[in-house]
């Protein structure tokens, strides 16, 4: 869900639609929230959230202020990683194995997750090494591998 956080934030009135006040995230959360609010009627707040659009889920669009958020004892987190391990302990499954509990059929290579060539190559770069990534692509021709899982050390015999 944190991907539908907005980097920026409008207040604006629920009596007449005026833009009260515009604000970046990190100004506006965890120790600096109180004095935030005390600013702005609840009704402000809630109105401005119904009409504002909520952040896209797309790649590169994971919020500013999460992926360096500092919590309120000054510990800095990149919440998107973490967002990630959750996730896996959650058990939701990795990507190509819900793509098959979903009747579709398994990605075999990082250009077919996009057809951005970029972000092809910057998911593929963010995974492994490039002679790994080479021999997965090649795998995932012949198997079911599963293009996130290449930053793993695959079992013994497992790729030729």
């Amino acid at each position: 869900m944190h991907p539908l956080l907005r980097d920026d934030w409008n207040i604006f009135s629920a009596q007449n639609g005026e833009l009260l006040h515009q604000d970046e995230f990190v100004n506006l959360q965890g120790a600096k929230t109180r004095s935030f609010m005390d600013n702005f009627q609840v009704g402000d707040m809630i109105y401005s959230m119904g009409v504002e659009n909520p952040g896209a889920i797309t790649l590169h669009n994971y919020p500013r202020a999460l992926q360096r958020f500092t919590r309120i004892d000054g510990e800095l987190m990149d919440l998107a990683t973490l967002d990630v391990l959750r996730d896996r302990e959650r058990g939701v499954p990795r990507y190509n194995d819900f793509r098959e509990e979903m009747r579709m059929p398994r990605v075999r290579s990082f250009e077919e997750l996009t057809p951005n060539r970029q972000w092809a190559e910057e998911i593929a770069a963010s995974t492994a090494t490039t002679s790994t990534r080479s021999t997965c692509r090649s795998a995932c021709t012949r198997s079911r591998c599963r293009p996130d899982s290449v930053s793993r050390t695959p079992p013994s015999g497992s790729l030729s």
